[in-house]
């Protein structure tokens, strides 16, 4: 008897959903074309170089240093000695570093320049496209 009761009631339980159908509602897709904002940020400010004091110390030169030092007329200063060679090396390091800024600097003319032009057009009309549901 159960088991006749749980086969009438099986089919009203498992389409109870399809007795009660929902308005279909359309499904609206519009394209647009729209215009991307550009952000163009400033460029840094130029960079100040301090001036920079070159001595060039011989040993002529430097005697003469040392003499005033041990009578006190020469100011008690801190001297940096390269040799020709690191001096090359810098002088190279500082051509990269100046080539390296020039091409950054054509990169970014680059893309501001081209990037006035990718924006599309105001003018241009979204399609839209209406799907209805089949009943």
């Amino acid at each position: 008897m159960k088991n006749l009761l749980i086969i009438l009631l099986m089919p009203i339980f498992l389409s109870s959903c399809a007795l009660f159908q929902a308005k279909s509602v359309p499904l609206i897709v519009e394209n647009r074309t729209a215009q991307i904002p550009v952000f163009h940020p400033p460029l840094p400010n130029g960079v100040i170089m301090g001036r920079v004091e070159w001595k060039v110390l011989t040993p002529e030169i430097m005697d003469e240093y040392l003499k005033d030092l041990r009578s006190g007329k020469a100011s008690t200063s801190v001297y940096y000695a390269i040799t020709p060679k690191t001096y090359e090396t810098l002088a190279n390091n500082i051509a990269d570093l100046k080539r390296y800024i020039k091409h950054q600097q054509s990169i970014i003319f680059y893309y501001r320049e081209n990037l006035k032009y990718t924006a599309p057009p105001e003018d241009s009309e979204p399609s839209t496209i209406t799907i209805e549901e089949s009943k």
